[in-house]
């Protein structure tokens, strides 16, 4: 792959555990991104790029980041809908929805992942018992293919590809922009409550971890 078309540049896992050094571009156009895509032999879309696996580069492989396709392209209030393109960070996204009153609950913890990242991985929130993952919220997604071109992914429309591409690692094509269904958020008042436990096992609604645990720390988050 000729440098020359490409920047080069050394890339880590989000833990640090893994490092290599990969071919990278940034296009901020949609005529750049299927210009970029088409010449690459081949290409990992990436998000924020903060998995802890390297989910988004390998060595010498081009990375096809998507972090200037930050835009909100469309909000209906009304309808409860908003369609975004895949590079904007989850607090960017909440700091939107959030001044209309409304979110979607499955909402990873570290505020800079990208939505695209979200949907490539199909991430779940703090409560995910109750609201699943983000599979849930996703009404709409548009990818672009590098031989099968720009593909509208919906429940309606190329449902296979759709299902597929929700925790699919962006291995169906690039992400795009994502149409979201959001909730209203009940309010922005949190009571908080540290519990100390002897065991994982004894904590009310709590996941069982191994009986070595000695304590638990665990903070309960409760809207109103």
């Amino acid at each position: 792959m000729s440098e020359t078309l490409y920047e080069k540049r050394k890339l880590s896992s989000f833990d640090k555990s893994y490092s290599t050094e990969v071919y990278i571009k940034n296009p901020d156009k949609y005529r750049q991104l299927e210009k970029d895509s088409s010449k690459a032999e081949s290409l990992i879309s990436r998000g924020a790029g903060y998995s802890y696996v390297a989910a988004s580069f390998r060595k010498e492989t081009l990375s096809l980041s998507m972090k200037n396709f930050n835009r909100i392209l469309y909000f209906d209030e009304k309808k409860k809908l908003i369609t975004v393109e895949a590079g904007m960070t989850i607090v960017e996204f909440l700091n939107f929805t959030l001044g209309a009153g409304m979110w979607i609950p499955q909402i990873p913890g570290y505020p800079f992942i990208s939505i695209g990242g979200a949907v490539a991985s199909n991430v779940h929130g703090k409560s995910a018992e109750l609201h699943g993952t983000i599979k849930n919220a996703v009404k709409n997604i548009l990818i672009f293919h590098k031989e099968h071109g720009w593909l509208n992914l919906s429940n309606d429309e190329n449902k296979n590809i759709f299902d597929l591409t929700i925790g699919g690692y962006g291995l169906t094509g690039t992400i795009v922009s994502v149409t979201l269904k959001l909730i209203d958020f009940e309010g922005f008042n949190f009571q908080t409550s540290i519990n100390k436990t002897n065991s994982i096992i004894n904590v009310k609604n709590g996941a069982r971890v191994p009986k070595k645990v000695a304590f638990a720390i665990v903070v309960i988050f409760t809207a109103s």
